[in-house]
């Protein structure tokens, strides 16, 4: 019984023994099964088919971080957190404090910029894939992730409920991430394309969308660019329509015509405010360091050059030189458009240059120095700019730049005749002015000479003057030269020869008569001397009584009465000095003060006028002080209308044949400007009619030629 208990319980303690060891090896078992990565997903409720109902929970965050840990390069785990990273980010994003969201979307961009760049991740996600048949979503799907990683960023900011803050937190983001700049403008552009797709269909088709509707797209495509300002493919589309806004808006300029200036400048203003929106985003482009499509580029450079000029229509200047300027970096097909941005930033700093001088504003100088470094000037663009030198009292560098365009020559297709007609047009503006630059040196030159008694040199510089341009101040210091040499009956002619010039002017008859007086007033002088030193005490006597009732100052009057009587009694007593009476008479002249103050102010401001021109063909550009280029409600204009009236009342009525013979009768009105458009058109009247002589000689019949001519003549 003993011995019989004894091996029972020997067999008991061996069952209890076996017994343990078995729970002990599947104890070791089970650990064996129980990872890290079964662990935590086992924490997120996988399933017997691998489904996982929660993306992250902070325990299976942990067990992955531990695999991490110890090795660094396990994709798996690295793979899982970045999914949890980015659950949890999103999740965060939802709350009440987005911005405890910042953490984890850095956290999850990390672990996926790392991923994308590990081999082994893609291989082990290739065989994942695999097992289930689709192999060829994993080549795809190596492309495709990092663009969907930044996109997700751009999807959250343009969604119309993440305030603005979260919207630049995720630009920022996408802006920040670790990919290539390719990879982010293919982000980019499919949150963009959807966001278009909201766009009428209208604005697609070039030149039949309403002006209101590209208006209002364009206001949110700007909407969208605040966001995310660097967006390509917003910008493309952003410069297609504004170039069908601005063709639209020019068919209502011309729809206008020039007979409404008002509404011509309303919707110049409209355009000008339509860029100012789009300038800073069209920006974009301009710093690209690859070059655009062609036709991008193009319209790029097309739609600067007419935002240039619309801003120099309405005299800004300094912007139009910035747009002409803005495209200068990028590669252009289209030379035109790229030659008209060079020309129209010359032209427009120049003419900026002008309009500061005209204002004695000495910053003149420095933009005429950032002028004259331009690789490029255009005949006009010199110009205007000796003219800003001129007004600047810089006459050797006026001189040296009309010399410099003058030099210039059409750098265009000869196809391109209205181009080449501007240039032409230009360099005879140039000879004008550089006549009238060097006529105004060389009359200041004989003025100084006059002034120290040096009439004979005066004289030579006068007439070298003459043989440029033999206009009334010319005529009027050749008198005074003439006169100072005593040859009257000279200066008696040239006389004649000013009035005929003057043509009526009242400034210039008013300064002719003072001229006269003078003549006389000195020639009597003259006479008297010669009568007093040949013994003719009687006549002289008489002479100076003529002279002295021609003196209208009182006390003048009375010393020159004085002079002659004491002149008469020392040639009674023979003690007359020739010499010092001639200088006593010249004495008495200058206090007579016969009109010889007005006729030093003619002088000084009849020097050819340098007078600021406007563009060719702009309405609203620098318009100078003319009634032609400034409209009859200018000064000019007044002086005019006031001409006429006098006109009017003294003779009964006033009237003219045609509008040349009214220029012809009122030319002095005229600045040097269009007096030269005037006397062109002239002459092109003058040989028209010569040929058409020539066409009824050899065709009599010929009724068209005929009727044309007496239209002409």
């Amino acid at each position: 019984m003993d011995a019989a208990n004894a091996e029972d319980g020997r067999e008991g303690f061996v069952d209890t023994v076996r017994l343990s060891e078995l729970l002990t090896d599947f104890e070791q078992q089970l650990d064996a099964s129980m990872s890290p990565h079964r662990l935590a997903l086992s924490d997120l409720g996988m399933d017997r088919n691998g489904f996982v109902p929660r993306p992250y929970s902070n325990t299976a965050v942990r067990h992955w971080r531990q695999v991490l840990q110890k090795d660094p390069d396990d994709v798996v785990a690295r793979h899982h957190l970045a999914i949890a990273a980015h659950a949890r980010a999103i999740d965060l994003e939802h709350s009440e404090d987005p911005t405890r969201s910042d953490r984890s979307w850095k956290e999850a961009l990390e672990h996926w910029v790392r991923l994308i760049e590990a081999d082994a991740f893609w291989d082990w996600l290739t065989k994942t894939i695999a097992e289930r048949g689709a192999q060829q979503e994993a080549c795809d799907l190596r492309e495709r992730l990092p663009v969907a990683l930044v996109q997700m960023h751009l999807d959250i900011a343009f969604d119309e409920r993440s305030p603005n803050h979260r919207a630049q937190f995720h630009i920022q983001s996408a802006k920040d991430a670790p990919v290539t700049e390719a990879v982010l403008r293919k982000a980019r552009e499919a949150v963009y394309n959807r966001f278009s797709n909201r766009f009428p269909e209208e604005v697609w088709i070039l030149g039949q969308a309403d002006p209101k509707v590209l208006a209002d797209t364009c206001e949110h495509l700007i909407d969208f660019l605040e966001r995310d300002p660097e967006n390509e493919a917003a910008v493309i589309d952003l410069i297609r329509f504004q170039m069908g806004l601005v063709y639209a808006r020019f068919v209502s300029l011309t729809a206008i015509g020039g007979d409404n200036p008002t509404a011509r400048e309303e919707v110049l203003r409209q355009l000008a405010r339509d860029g100012a929106r789009c300038a800073p985003y069209l920006a974009l482009l301009g710093q690209r360091t690859d070059s655009l499509e062609s036709d991008i580029a193009e319209s790029f450079v097309r739609w600067h050059r007419v935002m240039g000029d619309v801003h120099r229509a309405l005299d800004d200047f300094a912007r139009a030189v910035a747009l002409y300027d803005a495209p200068s970096t990028l590669e252009c097909g289209d030379e035109h458009e790229a030659r008209q941005c060079r020309d129209g930033a010359a032209e427009s700093q120049a003419l900026h240059a002008l309009m500061l001088a005209r204002d004695e504003n000495q910053s003149a100088l420095a933009e005429m120095a950032a002028l004259e470094r331009r690789s490029t000037l255009t005949t006009w663009a010199c110009f205007y700019g000796a003219q800003a030198y001129a007004l600047l009292k810089k006459a050797k560098e006026s001189e040296a730049l009309c010399e410099r365009g003058m030099q210039l020559e059409a750098t265009t297709a000869s196809s391109d005749t209205e181009y080449a007609a501007t240039v032409e047009q230009g360099k005879i503006h140039l000879r004008e002015l550089f006549s009238i630059l060097k006529v105004n040196r060389l009359l200041n030159q004989a003025r100084e000479r006059l002034a120290d008694d040096e009439p004979e040199k005066a004289l030579e510089l006068v007439e070298e003057a003459g043989e440029i341009n033999d206009h009334e101040g010319v005529l009027f210091l050749r008198i005074q030269c003439l006169m100072a040499l005593k040859r009257w009956d000279e200066a008696e002619a040239t006389m004649a020869n000013f009035r005929e010039v003057a043509a009526g002017d009242p400034t210039s008859l008013e300064a002719l008569a003072s001229l006269e007086s003078n003549l006389e007033f000195s020639r009597s002088l003259d006479n008297i001397v010669r009568e007093f030193n040949n013994g003719g005490v009687e006549s002289a006597e008489k002479f100076a009584a003529t002279l002295v009732e021609k003196v209208r100052d009182q006390n003048a009057r009375h010393n020159l009465s004085m002079m002659f009587a004491a002149a008469a009694v020392q040639i009674a007593n023979e003690q007359v000095d020739s010499s010092a009476f001639e200088e006593s008479m010249a004495e008495i002249m200058k206090r007579a003060q016969f009109a010889a103050n007005a006729g030093t102010a003619f002088v000084t401001s009849n020097t050819l006028a340098i007078t600021p021109s406007a563009l060719p063909g702009s309405r609203f550009g620098y318009l100078p002080s003319c009634p032609v280029c400034n409209g009859a409600m200018s000064p000019a204009g007044t002086s005019l209308v006031n001409e006429i009236l006098k006109r009017a009342r003294s003779a009964d009525g006033f009237s003219v044949k045609s509008v040349d013979h009214f220029w012809r009768t009122f030319a002095s009105h005229l600045c040097a400007n269009c007096r030269i458009k005037f006397e062109h058109r002239q002459g092109g009247l003058r040989l028209a009619a010569h040929l058409l002589r020539e066409a009824l000689e050899l065709d009599p019949k010929n009724e068209h030629a005929r009727n044309n001519l007496q239209a002409l003549t």
